[in-house]
């Protein structure tokens, strides 16, 4: 994936590898969503171009997009009018998957992110915090997509809740292998999940590189603005 926009951001040039996670850094403002949002084509670019696996990232090529890259949105996304299993199954139907394909998916995810079969027929006023993020995990990655966008995704959980989710996090997508690109504020969160950390600030992309390596360099843009506002998270 390359990509070099020119829009309320600065110049940016980078390539992502598969089989690894990458989490965007920044305070609020620094760029980070505006990139993520421009990434899922939601955001059209005034100049510059991002592909995946090969695909320009346009209007005219959202469809076959949406079968490479899956999206969760920070608040989730979830409609209240629709049941857990209508949430997730949507976009499969949408594209014409028959009944017996997405009823065969929806179990493979049910059983991949733990959530008890019970709750697919539940609407997601009905859920906890953590229940609806499971949910829309499932939605995110039902098409089972190379490529996955996460936007903020813990934001609204509590601290033990976001840190069973994390390490939960953290095995399913080493099992899985995907390109996980995730948006973050939050130092534990990217050390957590990220193979790579990616900080941003003022609409720059300022330096990347895995917590170890950025870490131990003092003049570290990570070690500045991050590690030496917050304790570093535990292993």
């Amino acid at each position: 994936m390359r990509l070099s926009p020119n829009f309320s951001l600065n110049e940016i040039s980078y390539e992502f590898n598969h089989s690894q996670v990458y989490a965007l850094l920044g305070e609020s403002g620094s760029g980070k969503s505006t990139l993520l949002r421009a990434l899922t084509g939601l955001l059209p670019l005034d100049h510059g171009r991002i592909e995946v696996d090969g695909l320009e990232v346009k209007a005219g090529n959202l469809k076959a997009l949406s079968q490479r890259v899956g999206f969760m949105p920070q608040n989730y996304g979830l409609f209240p009018h629709l049941t857990v299993s209508e949430n997730v199954c949507l976009q499969a139907r949408l594209l014409g998957w028959n009944s017996k394909r997405r009823k065969e998916r929806l179990q493979e995810m049910t059983d991949l992110v733990r959530l008890p079969v019970e709750q697919l027929k539940k609407y997601p006023s009905q859920m906890s915090g953590g229940q609806r993020q499971r949910v829309a995990l499932m939605r995110c990655m039902f098409l089972n997509q190379p490529v996955f966008l996460f936007d903020e995704p813990l934001s609204a959980l509590d601290m033990k809740t976001k840190t069973d989710i994390l390490k939960e996090w953290r095995s399913l997508f080493s099992q899985l292998k995907k390109l996980v690109i995730l948006v973050t504020h939050s130092l534990f969160e990217a050390q957590m999940l990220g193979d790579q950390i990616l900080v941003m600030k003022r609409g720059s992309l300022v330096e990347s590189g895995s917590y170890q390596d950025l870490s131990q360099n003092e003049n570290s843009i990570l070690v500045r603005d991050f590690i030496s506002r917050h304790e570093e998270a535990p292993q």
